[in-house]
């Protein structure tokens, strides 16, 4: 899957340059919240994106332990 948006934008989830940690937040399903509130979220990852970060993670070694990642020995 081709990013739509952010820093690595026009880039494939399984591109290497992709660092673990980015890809992490994808699959966490992250969020940025509105400067006034910081209970309402202005924008969240999308969820066709959530799903396939969450697969790259799998398929880099990681673990779902609930909604974080451990790296498998």
């Amino acid at each position: 899957m081709t990013l739509t948006f952010g820093i690595y934008k026009d880039h494939d989830l399984s591109d290497p340059i992709i660092p673990d940690s980015y890809i992490q937040w994808l699959a966490s399903r992250g969020k940025y919240y509105k400067p006034d509130n910081r209970f309402e979220p202005s924008w969240k990852v999308p969820f066709d994106t959530w799903i396939a970060a969450r697969l790259e993670m799998k398929r880099r070694g990681y673990r779902s332990i609930g909604s974080r990642f451990e790296k498998e020995l």
